[in-house]
């Protein structure tokens, strides 16, 4: 049996598809679509398309820029603490290297 789904993935993909309908009337999309990672004690990862997955800790080689989060593999984790696409949401924050 699975489990409902928790108010924020609810609310997160609502906003993303607020934000897919507020793209296709013409309005301005949410920062080129960029998803942060809500793992507690991650640094807060934030994934954006212009700049891709150079690391891609669970691939086999690099996510060249231009992928949409909804593109990245099924199996892709986050760089930085190895949280699957699941515990990320969209967000405004900016998109910064790590080391």
């Amino acid at each position: 049996m699975s489990q409902p789904p928790n108010r924020r993935r609810v609310l997160a993909r609502l906003v993303a598809f607020l934000g897919l309908l507020a793209g296709a009337a013409g309005g301005a999309r949410a920062e080129g679509g960029r998803w942060l990672c809500t793992y507690n004690e991650c640094e807060h990862y934030v994934y954006d398309p212009l700049h891709g997955d150079p690391a891609n800790i669970a691939g086999d080689g690099p996510i060249p820029p231009g992928i949409a989060f909804d593109d990245l593999p099924e199996g892709w984790r986050c760089p930085v603490c190895g949280s699957p696409k699941a515990w990320f949401e969209p967000t405004d924050r900016p998109w910064k290297p790590f080391d």
